[in-house]
């Protein structure tokens, strides 16, 4: 049988970095040329045949980069790999910089599905996430996107900054529904340590919404959604059923993927793998005869287990059958043991084969998965 994988590619270019962002990027962009000469480098490397059936390019800002260098990138996956015809290909980009005649130009290099940062339609919120856009560039970004021929376009939002109220939140959410978008991910705003944003907040110069507010975003979030029909998939992502970005459950379903660019992580043959985290150290590895690679874990049967379950209890769900061919009945029985409790309460749920979260449970996610986790059959 054919391997079938999924393909990351790192775009690692960005014209201003968001202070709250914890994402490899690097605002040097006269190292673009020396890094697609590496990119492609390491995929002559390190491809090793098979089917892709989803190819995505994540970032930084993979729209810096034009058509025809992505038209470059997606010859040389070709060339190596054979790209199933009904290829999911999505590229990041931001609002702002982007013609219907540009993106068409994209369309036309093979991306079929875009995903653009918006991250609020409200100025003060752009002003403090440190966004170049603004919201009416948004807007206008998504319909110029549909008029070049997209027809599956996503939109990421966050919540949780300060000061925001719930009914300024589901104001974004209904300003993007009111576009022709299909998916959306919606995050909320973290304080990563090593961000200026977190600095910010250590040295209390920033005061973050409360957990309980975060709470009650997230509820809204779930709602407003769920009347227009985008269902839940993953922690903060939600599209009607059909709709989901078929990458992104490559990885909560843990199936293989390859990453290419510097910081891209892989998983194949339960080997995980991080690429250099640097631009520059990547292209000098790459020409020296190296693949780019960084550190690498060889995952055991027990690494396997906890990642399957916590992926899966944020996502879809625990599929029974195939947890316990996988590991053992005695360890099913024991799983379903430690939840007795949160399934007797309502805050999981079995469904349609699956162990999964319900309703009352989502904002609890993260101590179900822990319980879940506790005194393991070994």
């Amino acid at each position: 049988m054919t391997p079938r994988y999924g393909v990351y590619l790192h775009v690692p270019f960005c014209r201003r970095k968001c202070g709250y962002c914890d994402f490899y990027s690097a605002t040097v962009l006269d190292l673009a040329p020396a890094y697609l000469d590496a990119l492609v480098t390491e995929i002559d490397r390190r491809a090793s045949g098979g089917s892709v059936e989803t190819i995505y390019f994540g970032g930084g800002t993979p729209s810096l980069l034009t058509p025809e260098e992505i038209g470059r990138i997606l010859d040389r996956v070709a060339a190596r790999f054979s790209i199933e015809q009904d290829a999911e290909i999505t590229m990041e980009a931001n609002p702002g910089a982007l013609s219907r005649e540009r993106l068409a130009d994209y369309r036309a290099a093979g991306v079929n599905r875009l995903s653009v940062g918006v991250q609020s339609f409200h100025p003060e919120e752009l002003r403090f996430l440190e966004r170049i856009h603004s919201a009416e560039e948004a807007r206008a970004t998504v319909l110029a996107a549909a008029e070049a021929g997209f027809a599956r376009i996503s939109v990421d939002l966050m919540f949780g900054t300060p000061s925001q109220s719930v009914e300024a939140h589901r104001g974004n959410l209904l300003a993007a529904l009111a576009l022709p978008v299909e998916h959306l991910s919606v995050y909320s705003l973290t304080y990563e340590p090593e961000t200026p944003l977190g600095r910010a907040l250590k040295r209390g110069d920033v005061t973050p919404a409360s957990d309980d507010l975060d709470a009650d975003l997230y509820e809204a979030t779930i709602d407003a959604l769920a009347e227009r029909g985008f269902r839940r998939y993953e922690t903060s992502s939600f599209a009607p059923r059909g709709a989901e970005c078929r990458h992104n459950l490559r990885y909560w379903r843990r199936r293989e993927y390859y990453g290419f660019g510097p910081a891209a992580h892989s998983f194949l043959a339960e080997t995980r793998r991080a690429n250099l985290g640097e631009t520059g150290a990547y292209i000098r590895d790459i020409r020296d005869g190296g693949t780019g690679a960084g550190e690498t874990e060889r995952l055991t049967r027990e690494d396997a287990l906890l990642e399957t379950v916590m992926l899966s209890l944020r996502a879809e769900g625990i599929d029974l059958a195939a947890f316990g061919e996988a590991f053992g009945e005695e360890e099913r029985a024991a799983l379903l043991s430690r939840l007795s409790a949160e399934i007797a309460e309502g805050l999981l749920e079995r469904a349609e084969g699956r162990l999964r979260v319900a309703r009352r449970g989502y904002a609890l996610v993260d101590a179900i998965v822990e319980r879940a986790l506790e005194r393991r059959v070994r």
